[in-house]
């Protein structure tokens, strides 16, 4: 997927109002990754150019109308085997069936099935599948209309600081006359004292 953006407006032209697609992507964070970093074997450069967290996803959706239904974590024992295998320095061609006898026993293979299981669980995994339904035009006019509101009142309440700020800026102002026009009249007057000091 070299450009995102693309790719789910495509989504979006491509399926009916309502219809739905689903998307199965290697995800960050994650633990294989915070545990194997440059070894974690969902890098997969050059094919994997962007990394996807599920915020990025929503934001993508969102941007090319598309509403994020459910986000499943998939991740499997393979985040973890494949990694401790490209720690070792074997490449992902030379991962075969007996390799993993040859590297791996029975119990290796069920914590690593069990810690996917709960990473999964937690939405720590390093696999999603997220399910998105384009919205209906229905949908986007009522989006577009709440934007708008939300423009309006932001616009109002910047006029209502400003209206505030001027208000304060003028009382102010007042005060200064006053306080000239004190001074020049009686300086010697105790009260015209307070009201320049306070």
């Amino acid at each position: 997927m070299t450009d995102p953006h693309e790719v789910f407006q495509q989504i979006f032209h491509l399926l009916k109002d309502g219809g739905v697609c689903e998307i199965a992507i290697p995800v960050v964070p994650n633990l294989a990754f915070e545990l194997f970093r440059e070894n974690w074997y969902q890098l997969d450069a050059p094919r994997h150019i962007f990394l996807h967290s599920q915020k990025s996803i929503a934001y993508l959706a969102e941007e090319a109308n598309l509403k994020l239904l459910k986000t499943e974590y998939v991740s499997n024992n393979n985040q973890f085997l494949h990694s401790m295998l490209y720690k070792e320095g074997i490449p992902f061609e030379q991962h075969t069936p007996r390799l993993y006898e040859q590297c791996f026993n029975k119990m290796d293979i069920e914590l690593c099935t069990a810690l996917a299981k709960k990473v999964n669980e937690e939405q720590y995994g390093d696999m999603a599948v997220f399910s998105f339904r384009k919205k209906t035009k229905a949908e986007m006019l009522q989006e577009e209309k709440e934007k708008q509101e939300e423009v309006g009142k932001e616009k109002l309440l910047l006029l209502m600081e400003e209206a505030v700020l001027y208000l304060i800026q003028q009382r102010e102002a007042k005060q200064l006359e006053k306080a000239a026009f004190l001074v020049k009249s009686d300086i010697r007057n105790p009260l015209c004292y307070l009201l320049i000091t306070s």
